[in-house]
């Protein structure tokens, strides 16, 4: 972290639930604080409307800020998917929905929620590319390796 700081350069990284003090503390933090800037994405396509609720926190916690260098924003992606059908079903008779939530941390300061939101959006489009090139090409879904290495 101190060396992408120290390059220059800032950081948009994914929160996940195996960094457990960290995931808890947006979380909370995120239902007693207001977000500073929000913004909605809505799409339609391929059978679902898809409602993406970008929010971005302030934060100027001293003890987060020793460990994640310059952290000053938490993102928050509330993600919720109206779709005909059941789900892993062909149905379509039926609707459901469907509804997530992401968390990041950055040092930037700068962006709006639009533009983190189109930040990430980008980066989505890459790793689904990267994804089926892997899957398609290199056959990577069909490995038969079991070991957890």
């Amino acid at each position: 972290m101190d060396s992408i700081v120290d390059s220059g350069n800032h950081y948009v990284l994914q929160v996940k639930k195996n960094q457990l003090k960290l995931y808890d503390y947006i979380v909370n933090h995120r239902v007693s604080n207001q977000s500073i800037d929000i913004y909605q994405i809505k799409e339609k396509a391929h059978g679902r409307h898809a409602t993406w609720n970008v929010k971005v926190y302030n934060t100027e916690d001293k003890v987060l800020q020793k460990k994640w260098m310059n952290l000053k924003r938490f993102i928050v992606i509330e993600k919720s998917v109206l779709q005909k059908g059941k789900p892993n079903t062909k149905q379509a008779k039926d609707v459901f929905i469907t509804e997530s939530v992401s968390y990041r941390i950055s040092d930037v300061t700068c962006l709006s929620a639009r533009e983190f939101a189109q930040g990430i959006r980008g980066h989505w489009g890459i790793e689904n590319r990267t994804h089926w090139v892997k899957d398609v090409n290199f056959k990577e879904d069909n490995n038969g390796i079991k070991n957890d290495n």
